[in-house]
């Protein structure tokens, strides 16, 4: 159900008209906190064949450039902390980081409201905790991104800035030979921009 009222909300957004930021500032650096609750589904080959739950928490540094004054390109770098418990597989409990690299673009639709797009790409660490599989195993992961924020202003350069991203990141997890992992993310941020 959520995932539903994230995409009518997104699609929404994409017909409103633009409205100018109105902002004579050209670059943005922010820093968010976030933590999504979410499935994971094993793959195998394109087929389903399994989920489990996980809680994730995640802390990123974003950079951007205006190119107008409602349009912004820019990239994030996201560390990711993974806490999983699944009783179905060979191991019940598990944690894993991840380390991402996030070219983005955003749209603002008023002064405050905007849409972001990402995709992702980067390296992930997994540790089973209650077996013999293994720790410290290697694997990569590449996604997209898809969001909506809002920059509540709190002094002249200086802005609040809550997000909700919808993510789906596939884990290629080279030390397992059978099977990847599909991670469907909502995923609740908050941080704070300085503009300059």
């Amino acid at each position: 159900m959520t995932r539903k009222v994230f995409t009518l909300l997104c699609l929404l957004l994409a017909f409103m008209p633009d409205y100018a930021h109105s902002q004579d500032k050209k670059f943005l650096l922010s820093g968010s906190m976030g933590f999504s609750v979410n499935n994971n589904y094993y793959l195998s080959g394109i087929e389903t064949t399994g989920s489990y739950s996980i809680f994730t928490i995640n802390n990123n540094i974003t950079f951007g450039y205006f190119l107008s004054d409602n349009s912004m390109i820019g990239g994030s770098i996201n560390y990711e902390f993974t806490k999983s418990k699944n009783p179905n597989y060979i191991f019940v409990n598990s944690n894993s980081t991840s380390l991402t690299i996030s070219p983005l673009y955003r749209n603002y639709f008023t002064t405050n409201l905007f849409l972001q797009l990402q995709a992702n790409v980067g390296i992930t660490i997994f540790n089973a905790t209650d077996s013999e599989f293994g720790a410290n195993k290697r694997g990569t992961l590449f996604g997209l991104g898809l969001g909506i924020g809002y920059s509540l202003k709190l002094g002249e350069n200086i802005d609040v800035e809550p997000k909700l991203l919808y993510q789906a990141n596939r884990y290629n997890e080279s030390y397992n030979n059978s099977i990847d992992e599909l991670r469907l993310l909502v995923v609740t941020e908050i941080g704070f921009t300085y503009r300059f």
